[in-house]
Parts: C-alpha cells; sequence; structure tokens
C-alpha cells in the first residue's frame, strides 16, 4: 500500500512541475497587462525563436492614431538600443526582431505612442 502511495505522490508531484514549467518557463510567451486609451489589454510577448527566422512581436491596439516601435538590443552587451517601427497587422501592432545567431539573446521592449 506505501508503495502504491509513493507513486501517486510522485505522478501528482511530476504533473505539477510539469504545468508549472509549461506557464512559466522561459521559452513561454511573457504575459503582461497595459491600459490603453482607458482599455486594461492583455498580450503575450515572445521570449524564444528559431535561428533561422525572425522573432514576431505583436501587440493589441485599438484603431488608430496608435503607433508602435520595438527598442531592442542584443543581450549581455553595451550595444545601443536599436528601433524598428511597429506596423499595423489586422488588430495588432507587428514588428520582427532581427535573426540572431545560435545562443544569441536579446532585450526589448514595445514604446506606444497616440
Amino acid at each position: 500500500m506505501t508503495g502504491k502511495l509513493l507513486w501517486v505522490v510522485a505522478f501528482l508531484l511530476t504533473v505539477g512541475a510539469l504545468v508549472y514549467q509549461r506557464a512559466t518557463g522561459p521559452t513561454h510567451p511573457a504575459r503582461v497587462s497595459y491600459t490603453l486609451a482607458g482599455a486594461e489589454v492583455d498580450a503575450r510577448l515572445v521570449r524564444s525563436g528559431t535561428t533561422d527566422e525572425a522573432a514576431v512581436v505583436a501587440v493589441p491596439i485599438p484603431p488608430s492614431p496608435w503607433t508602435g516601435t520595438l527598442v531592442w538590443k542584443r543581450y549581455p552587451t553595451e550595444d545601443a538600443y536599436a528601433e524598428i517601427p511597429m506596423a499595423p497587422e489586422e488588430e495588432r501592432l507587428v514588428a520582427r526582431l532581427p535573426i540572431q545567431p545560435p545562443a544569441g539573446k536579446v532585450t526589448y521592449f514595445v514604446r506606444l505612442t497616440g
């Protein structure tokens, strides 16, 4: 009986760790919330990508006159931040981070104006 109980506990711990990693792991998009034009907006920001295509950063927005800029730099360097204008696509503003070499890291933020 004790053996079965230990297996059940081990299974529940494993499933709990799996769910926690899936929700908070470094490859899972970061969830952010912001207030824009009096409305609460929820977005997901990419935290990982592949080395053969640009990572897409997209945020939902209300209609014009809102514009956005993706501000980024390679991490951990003393490089200056570079800016990429975001373009509207459907109900979102979208920009693409430049392709990085294998294991390349960037830090970025989105600046919205309007």
